[in-house]
C-alpha cells in the first residue's frame, strides 16, 4: 500500500519516478530512459506551470498597467531541454539528403562561414 501511495502521489503531480530517484529493482534504466523522463517532467509538469504563470503575469501586471514589456521564462539553459549535438547533426544530414536544406543553410544556422559550392 505504501508503494502504491507513493506512485499515486508522483502521478498526481506529474513526476516520473526516476526524477524522484525511485526505481524498481527489477528494471534498470539506461541514460536515454532517464533523460526522456527528465525531459517529460519539464515538458508535461514544469513548463505548463511556467506558461500559466506567464499568462497570469501578462493579464494582471503587463496589460493591467499598459506596460509595453512582456514576461516570458527563458528555458534555453536547461540541460534536459537541450537537444544533443549528435541528434542535431543527424537531423541536419537527413534534411540535406532529403533536399530540405542546403549545406549553407546548416552552416548559417551554426554561425559558420558558408561554402561557395554549398
Amino acid at each position: 500500500m505504501k508503494k502504491w501511495n507513493l506512485y499515486t502521489l508522483l502521478a498526481k503531480y506529474g513526476i516520473p519516478p526516476r526524477v524522484a530517484n525511485i526505481q524498481d529493482s527489477k528494471s534498470s534504466l539506461s541514460g536515454t530512459d532517464t533523460d526522456s523522463q527528465h525531459r517529460a517532467f519539464w515538458n508535461y509538469t514544469l513548463i505548463p506551470l511556467l506558461k500559466n504563470f506567464e499568462e497570469v503575469l501578462e493579464v494582471q501586471l503587463f496589460r493591467r498597467f499598459n506596460l509595453p514589456e512582456t514576461g516570458v521564462f527563458n528555458l534555453d539553459s536547461i540541460p534536459e531541454l537541450q537537444e544533443s549535438e549528435d541528434a542535431q547533426s543527424n537531423r541536419d544530414i537527413a534534411e540535406i539528403n532529403a533536399g530540405l536544406k542546403t549545406i549553407n543553410d546548416v552552416l548559417r544556422k551554426r554561425g559558420e562561414n558558408t561554402k561557395p559550392w554549398g
